[in-house]
């Protein structure tokens, strides 16, 4: 962070203050510290990061952007507050907008429960919460946008957005999220934003539906299966159905990888799911339960995933399938 509090209570800049005086952190007054030296710009840091470690401690590029956002944001006539304290949630959200939209930023790897805990308590004060990450890696050619665990908790489920800010170009970018189609990888359309046009998206939204379903290249399926071979082990999930069942890869190819609208809920990658779920036809087993705790969901700051509801839907669409593919067809 770049401020703190000297001992008479007043808000010094890491750049105007001195090593021999104290100093705690304005937020959560705990004890910080002054870093200074050649190499670095002027900061202070948290002496100790316990579990009720202060979330203030910000980035360079971080403090840069929301300062360059909040002045923007003024110049178009928004109401502008930098960091307020929200007494009901106990938070200090970077900006809030309007007193009614509450703009978190995010360019530092924190846990999922983080992000949802701080989510949670300014959506329970009234605020709509948006927050824009770090750079993210995107192939213009492909769409294909790269997300980790963390990093796709940030979608807005709700409108199937995603904001972020490349410090180094300084562009703003909103990710259309069409389709999560396994491992990391999301179908996703990209537009880069001026500040105004980022505004637009304060109260509009894209229609709440799902996208249609598809099915997965045969060169993604290979990809998979190399994958799972990499592991180097027969019981690794997905190759022991394989073997079990007497698959050939080119019939897993051919008849799995379908990717139905519910894969946006699930982390698991399409052909493990569903070789996992073809065992069980096979064996003429269902077992709702067991196949609900085989699967791995995705999390999101404002959407609470039925794991429930996504099972029963995809165990429905997936026996239709397994109708037409037939027993013997898989031995063959």
């Amino acid at each position: 962070m770049f401020y703190a509090k000297d001992g008479n209570e007043i808000l010094m800049t890491a750049r105007n203050a001195n090593r021999n005086c104290d100093y705690k952190c304005p937020h959560c007054h705990n004890k910080v510290v002054l870093k200074k030296g050649p190499m670095k710009i002027s900061h202070f840091a948290h002496v100790h990061r316990n579990s009720n470690f202060c979330n203030k401690g910000e980035t360079y590029e971080h403090y840069m952007f929301k300062y360059e956002l909040a002045q923007q944001l003024d110049k178009l006539d928004y109401h502008v507050v930098i960091e307020p304290y929200i007494s009901q949630c106990y938070q200090y959200p970077d900006l809030i907008i309007n007193n009614t939209i509450a703009i978190e930023i995010q360019f530092s790897n924190i846990t999922i429960d983080n992000i949802k805990k701080r989510s949670d308590g300014l959506a329970h004060t009234g605020f709509d919460v948006i927050w824009i990450i770090g750079k993210l890696k995107y192939n213009e050619r492909t769409k294909i946008l790269i997300l980790n665990k963390s990093e796709r908790t940030y979608i807005n489920l709700k409108r199937r957005q995603l904001f972020s800010w490349h410090s180094d170009t300084f562009l703003l970018y909103r990710y259309k999220i069409i389709q999560f189609i396994g491992g990391n990888r999301y179908i996703a359309i990209r537009e880069q934003l001026s500040y105004k046009q980022f505004t637009y998206y304060f109260n509009k939204s894209d229609p709440a539906i799902l996208p249609s379903h598809f099915k997965l290249t045969k060169s993604s399926i290979e990809q998979y299966i190399k994958y799972c071979r990499r592991q180097g082990t027969v019981h690794e999930p997905s190759l022991s159905v394989i073997y079990n069942l007497q698959l050939k890869e080119s019939w897993v190819c051919e008849n799995l990888g379908m990717v139905y609208p519910e894969q946006l809920f699930i982390q698991s990658h399409p052909i493990y799911w569903q070789l996992q779920l073809l065992n069980m036809l096979v064996k003429n087993n269902i077992n709702e339960s067991v196949f609900l705790n085989t699967i791995k969901y995705n999390h999101f700051y404002n959407y609470d995933v039925n794991s429930q509801v996504i099972v029963q839907a995809i165990i429905h669409k997936f026996q239709k399938i397994y109708r037409n593919i037939g027993y013997n067809n898989v031995q063959n």
